[in-house]
């Protein structure tokens, strides 16, 4: 069946009765048609009674059939049934009896719940939207979108935009949370400048110049911990939107990092020691590392969780033997031991580090992780990626 809108094909899809009711609530006069004596296809007094209303309804009356129409489809069904789980946690019986089609149940959820209605529109709205990718393992949070945090969110959506592309000086970011923890961030950045040609009242034709607004949708999923986006941007700036996004709203930020790679060649040296500043209170131990030795047989030295390794090898000299031996270190296991402070609490962040790129840091607030990459830099096991190195 076509999916193109023709108020008449809603005319002639809906039970007269269900129709009646939407004409109704939409401010027609419907008593001077005779609603009984319509057969299913019979849409003409329908037709005809939508033609006679004033101007400024019928654009509304327009806008529901055009909605109704749009539900009226398998996906539609779908979209009202999310919005009815979401709204009433349940199924939700609209109207006596079962509709006869899908038309009909759009039109009876119109009539009982329009804020229902509305809700499953921007839900199949949201279904059509083509994605570009997922990312997946971000921090699962419930977002308290407040006014800083829009302000911040447009503040930085601008700055990029305008820097990259030369356009999105004004931005407005809208929220909407349509539930199962579900939250979509709709950004509307100005577009380029556009000439278009008008008519005025004495039908004299001119131009008028104006900025229109582009769509840049985030929908962030705090259970399953995923992000998609879609706008018209191009690929390369896709993956930027997800870093602004993800440190704007998560406050967190990407792991591993595709700008770093590692070199492990430090932890070779029994002797090494993970020295800290005393005023970031934070405590490191290296509790694994594997290494390669002759012929890439490969060695992993592990005590345990909880342990220093170069603590422990201090003891047994066989192993420190055995690590100055092996050919290169290939991953080691990190611990940071961030203790208590003003405006941070106490936690441990445990991950590997593996050459050339490998990390397992995941997604932690953002105070945690630039101090362990600052740490990790400082000892000179991080280092900017570079041609040479991803050769």
């Amino acid at each position: 069946m076509s999916r193109h809108y023709f108020p008449s094909t809603v005319f002639r899809m809906t039970p007269k009765n269900t129709l009646r009711e939407v004409f109704s609530h939409l401010g027609a006069d419907v008593s001077t048609t005779r609603w009984e004596e319509l057969g299913f296809h019979h849409f003409e007094p329908a037709q005809r009674l939508f033609d006679a209303m004033a101007p400024a309804c019928r654009v509304q009356a327009d806008l529901v059939f055009r909605q109704i129409h749009l539900l009226a489809c398998r996906e539609g069904m779908d979209a009202i049934n999310e919005a009815t789980e979401i709204r009433h946690k349940g199924t939700h019986q609209f109207g006596p009896g079962s509709a006869t089609n899908r038309y009909e149940r759009a039109a009876l959820v119109w009539i009982a719940d329009q804020e229902l209605f509305e809700q499953a529109v921007s839900l199949f709205g949201l279904r059509q939207l083509p994605w570009w990718r997922i990312k997946r393992n971000l921090p699962r949070r419930t977002i308290d979108f407040t006014d800083d945090m829009r302000q911040r969110f447009e503040s930085r959506l601008e700055q990029f935009f305008v820097t990259r592309q030369n356009r999105g000086e004004i931005c407005t970011v809208e929220m909407k949370e349509p539930g199962n923890g579900m939250s979509y961030f709709f950004a509307y950045p100005d577009d380029y400048p556009k000439f278009v040609l008008q008519h005025d009242d004495a039908r004299t034709l001119f131009s008028q110049t104006f900025r229109p607004t582009f769509e840049v949708v985030f929908a962030y999923n705090s259970k399953g911990g995923t992000l998609e986006i879609c706008g018209k941007v191009s690929h390369t700036l896709k993956g930027e939107l997800e870093e602004l996004f993800i440190e704007t709203i998560l406050n967190s930020c990407s792991s591993p990092d595709e700008k770093k790679v590692y070199n492990l060649s430090v932890l070779k040296n029994p002797d090494f020691v993970p020295w800290t500043d005393p005023w970031d209170m934070v405590h490191v131990a290296i509790e694994a590392i594997t290494v390669y030795e002759e012929k890439r047989h490969k060695n992993t030295f592990d005590f345990g969780y909880g342990d220093d390794f170069f603590e422990e090898i201090s003891m047994r000299p066989h192993h420190v033997m055995a690590l100055e031996a092996a050919k290169e270190v290939r991953k080691a296991r990190f611990r940071f031991d961030f203790h208590a402070k003003k405006g941070r609490e106490p936690v441990s962040i445990r991950f590997e580090i593996g050459e050339p790129s490998r990390n397992t840091l995941g997604h932690h607030d953002l105070q945690y992780v630039r101090l362990i990459n600052i740490y990790l830099e400082r000892w000179g096991i991080t280092h900017e990626r570079t041609l040479a190195s991803v050769a």
